[in-house]
């Protein structure tokens, strides 16, 4: 299940990403899941990245709800690693 491997990647680094639809409701229980036990932060697109605030961490995790197509991970993971 999505969920458990993303609450258990939330427990071995300093701070998450959610990628999704804003609109997507399993997405959204995702997040409100992991923000109880790690700082994280949901976007849609790499536009929605606050860098001054991620790169304050050493280890961020990336995850995505169900609905959430890889490439769109990819492109959030990748703008990242440009960009930090």
């Amino acid at each position: 299940m999505i969920q458990d491997s993303s609450i258990k990647l939330s427990k071995k680094v300093d701070a998450m990403i959610v990628v999704g639809d804003k609109m997507s409701a399993n997405t959204n229980t995702l997040y409100e899941k992991i923000k109880i036990y790690k700082k994280c932060w949901f976007v849609e697109t790499e536009n929605d990245l606050n860098l001054n605030k991620i790169k304050k961490y050493r280890k961020i995790g990336i995850t995505g709800g169900t609905s959430t197509p890889q490439w769109q991970i990819k492109l959030i993971k990748n703008y990242i690693e440009k960009n930090i």
